[in-house]
């Protein structure tokens, strides 16, 4: 059985990158059940396949990714979720909750979370409002409750294990986060935290008892190694072809949690 998966998001972020036209023309390929090619943005069929595909199709194509938000990244998972026999838990895009007061959307969200075993956060470079207290805003609250345990009915929910799966901003890049090979020697990722929420980047590099590498090129800074971060970050590209395998070890690192420690509280700005 599959894991229960909410995901964290800012939906109108559009400081993402295009899925690129293999994704966005997935739900299609699956319908024509032909393999197909993308070169230069365009769709392009094996001309064995013998596959028409009608100039306005194309243009379709090149106007969703247009006008792509974080929310096209969470359409793409949930499709990913199903066929790897996991459950999404999070809100439909149809979902209209513009008219609930706030308590009401927290209501909502906290049906949602409740039963869930994982969370998943995506960082993209507009996911905060740097001028709103991080307590107004949802992806804190969502990850602050997520970490609880909540009791129901006599029932409580164990803390989640939490994924932060890392989009691409609208010029392809990765690096305003998760900067690989930032060190000549010993070619380690650099996380840049700062950017953060607060309830983040406190659940990162947060183990008890870490273990550093021996490298000696970064002055007075040491550099972690092993499961350091109870937030495990994975780019989404990384994640998207590999997603159990991030499952697997967000849920390794949550059953080992006693070894970190955790903040649940969405901290003070």
């Amino acid at each position: 059985m599959g894991y229960k998966v909410f995901v964290s998001y800012k939906h109108e972020d559009t400081n993402v990158h295009p899925l690129d036209n293999a994704s966005s023309a997935k739900g299609l390929a699956q319908t024509v059940r032909a393999s197909t090619a993308f070169s230069n943005g365009l769709w392009h069929p094996p001309r064995s396949q013998g596959l028409y595909v009608p100039d306005e199709m194309r243009e379709r194509l090149r106007a969703d990714n247009s006008s792509v938000t974080a929310r096209a990244y969470v359409d793409e998972l949930i499709a990913s979720l199903e066929e790897t026999g996991n459950i999404y838990k999070g809100e439909e895009d149809d979902e209209d909750i513009s008219h609930l007061s706030e308590d009401q959307i927290k209501s909502k969200l906290a049906d949602k979370l409740y039963d869930t075993s994982i969370t998943v956060v995506l960082i993209s470079r507009g996911m905060k409002e740097f001028l709103a207290k991080e307590k107004k805003q949802w992806i804190p609250w969502e990850v602050s409750y997520s970490l609880k345990e909540i009791t129901r009915k006599e029932q409580t929910s164990r803390t989640n294990a939490v994924l932060a799966v890392v989009l691409p901003d609208s010029n392809g890049s990765y690096d305003y986060y998760l900067e690989e090979k930032t060190c000549s020697y010993c070619h380690c990722t650099t996380l840049h935290t700062g950017f953060l929420f607060k309830i983040l980047s406190e659940n990162m590099f947060n183990a008890k008892e870490p273990k550093y590498n021996d490298c000696d090129n970064h002055g007075f800074q040491k550099v972690y190694i092993g499961e350091s971060c109870y937030i495990l970050s994975v780019k989404w590209d990384a994640f998207i072809n590999n997603q159990n395998e991030y499952l697997n070890r967000a849920v390794k690192i949550k059953e080992n949690i006693d070894d970190y420690n955790i903040t649940k509280e969405i901290p003070d700005d």
